[in-house]
């Protein structure tokens, strides 16, 4: 027990700390005074208003971690003390407090144009046996709904036929909490007694709803495709599917749900959404810290006939494959976010 509570210590302490150095590091105390200067001449910019609330808000919650961090310490001291019944209450409030600092540390490094954004996650077959992909997109869909439930956001399922899902992540940050899965993930297992390799590809988009862009007719190719819903025969017959494409671009979306104006409007989103990121990174030239698995190669690789995953964007090992697929996406969050040192 007296080994538990010096470890607690010694993690809320160095916790604290971390936060402390990436609080200042952002300079949030600064701009704050830059934005209230601003507003106080009588400036009427909406976006500088949003942006002050946000920071004030992030001042806020840092200023009462450090608070209840504090209070923590002390609480555990005193347990130590009196060695009573109230080491496990302290040690359960310390490993609450040590989880918001790990939250907020992660969350201010959400920082990107489109990281508060909803999540449009695609998973698609890649090279390998087609039946076997069928299996493992279903698993990280799984994995990735468990994750998002996790924290809070609900789970749509945009788009689903036998070997393609797109899911909906809603909730404020999503995209910034899965936009590191984006790439070509690499599987490797054993068939029996002969090792096999497949491939499978993530696509994330943040959702955008609103922009000065527009997604012209003209631009558009519209194709009817057989639905795959759970409707029976008669869904996988009717062609209520819409697959839609953005001629100049090249990028496509599709629903397959039971309704043909259900589906062209959720396609239309998505491609929107999709365009919209697009042009956005070919205007400015400065791609995001993701693969494009449109390049070939691959960014992560599951290897069951060792038990471990490795990811060549953050680095992040683990033994622990089968926690990924449980829910335990967290871990390649914090790493993709360079906060390794967070990971437990």
């Amino acid at each position: 027990m007296a080994q538990k509570l010096e470890s607690i210590i010694a993690k809320l302490r160095f916790m604290d700390h971390e936060m402390e150095q990436i609080y200042l590091g952002s300079n949030t105390r600064e701009r704050i005074e830059d934005l209230e200067r601003l507003l106080a001449g009588g400036s009427s910019d909406q976006e500088a208003y949003r942006e002050y609330g946000t920071l004030a808000a992030r001042e806020a919650r840092y200023k009462k971690l450090r608070e209840e961090a504090d209070f923590a310490l002390l609480y555990l001291d005193e347990a130590r003390r009196l060695q009573n019944g109230t080491l496990e209450d302290s040690f359960n409030f310390a490993d609450g407090v040590i989880e918001q600092i790990r939250g907020f540390m992660l969350e201010n490094r959400f920082t990107g144009n489109y990281d508060t954004n909803n999540a449009l996650i695609t998973l698609q077959p890649g090279a390998g046996d087609k039946e076997m992909l069928k299996s493992y997109i279903k698993k990280f869909s799984d994995a990735y709904s468990k994750f998002a439930g996790s924290k809070g956001f609900a789970v749509e399922v945009v788009d689903e036929d036998e070997s393609e899902i797109t899911l909906r992540v809603v909730g404020e940050n999503a995209y910034a909490y899965f936009r590191g899965e984006h790439g070509s993930h690499k599987i490797i297992y054993f068939d029996g007694s002969k090792k096999q390799t497949n491939y499978l590809t993530v696509v994330v988009d943040p959702e955008i709803i609103h922009s000065q862009f527009e997604l012209k007719d003209e631009e558009l190719s519209l194709e009817f495709i057989a639905a795959s819903t759970k409707g029976g025969q008669h869904a996988n017959r009717s062609s209520t599917g819409v697959r839609v494409t953005h001629i100049p671009t090249k990028l496509t979306a599709v629903s397959r749900g039971r309704s043909q104006n259900q589906n062209k409007i959720n396609a239309m989103k998505v491609l929107y959404s999709r365009v919209v990121k697009y042009l956005d990174e070919q205007s400015t030239k400065i791609g995001e810290k993701r693969a494009d698995p449109s390049r070939g190669g691959y960014m992560r690789v599951y290897d069951f006939t060792r038990n471990y995953i490795s990811d060549s964007i953050s680095q992040h090992f683990t033994h622990d494959i089968e926690s990924f697929f449980k829910g335990g996406v967290g871990q390649f969050v914090y790493a993709f976010h360079g906060l390794r040192s967070l990971i437990e």
